[in-house]
């Protein structure tokens, strides 16, 4: 495989979280035409903050995690800044994985949400277990885990492409137009796979750029296709938020 390939898998699994779950629900609230500009204001905005980053980071001769290089250039105050930032935001991070899978495990197996603590938690200590292996364990399936989402938003377009009622995208909120800012935001953001993706490409640096683009542009077409799939549905429990 590429080296640009496995980049942009890196950064797109990155991206791609419980966040976009949550996007036709948030939507639904504000309407569907807000929801879209949000999506593309959010995302040019996000893109062109990580090509900045990607800049740095590629300019930069040795190699350091976010809050190395906030004390490279920002000093020691940037670094305790980044720290926070990064830990805080990693630990929210996971506590939104666990529950999102726990609910979305608890429906497919149940189809009731009443177990979804049981199921996060089974989730947590199963990729524990395949932790003690080292993260590499999990990042050789992180190209097939890409393909695998692609195939899955496709297949859902595809599959309840008979179910559809076009009026809902031509929904409105003025009074909740802000509704789907937070989870848009969380779902766009992976400033933490940067230097993982610079160590990926090693020598071939120069290709960040294309790789951020790419992956953006990917998982934004798959929140596109995933929310007017939701949007359009006659009945709501379809899909699973």
């Amino acid at each position: 495989m590429s080296r640009t390939f496995l980049a942009s898998s890196e950064l797109i699994g990155t991206i791609v979280g419980a966040g976009f779950l949550g996007i036709p629900y948030v939507v639904s609230k504000s309407g569907f035409t807000s929801g879209l500009i949000q999506l593309i204001v959010i995302g040019i905005v996000i893109t062109l903050t990580m090509l900045y980053l990607g800049e740095i980071i590629q300019r930069t001769q040795s190699s350091h995690q976010l809050p190395g290089y906030a004390e490279r250039y920002l000093g020691k105050e940037g670094k305790k800044l980044m720290s926070f930032s990064v830990s805080f935001g990693i630990f929210s991070a996971i506590l939104a994985y666990l529950m999102a899978e726990g609910e979305s495990i608890s429906h497919l197996i149940f189809n009731s949400s009443q177990y979804s603590l049981y199921c996060a938690l089974g989730f947590w200590l199963l990729l524990s277990i395949l932790l003690l292996g080292g993260l590499g364990t999990l990042k050789k399936g992180e190209s097939i885990g890409v393909i695998l989402l692609l195939i899955m938003t496709i297949s859902i377009t595809v599959l309840y492409s008979s179910n559809i009622d076009s009026s809902n995208l031509a929904t409105f909120s003025s009074s909740h137009f802000f509704a789907p800012l937070g989870v848009i935001l969380f779902a766009f953001l992976a400033f933490t796979a940067m230097p993982e993706v610079r160590s990926i490409l090693s020598g071939e640096r120069k290709k960040m750029k294309r790789v951020i683009l790419i992956s953006y542009f990917t998982a934004f077409t798959i929140y596109v296709i995933f929310t007017i799939a939701k949007a359009r549905l006659k009945y709501k429990n379809l899909l699973i938020l």
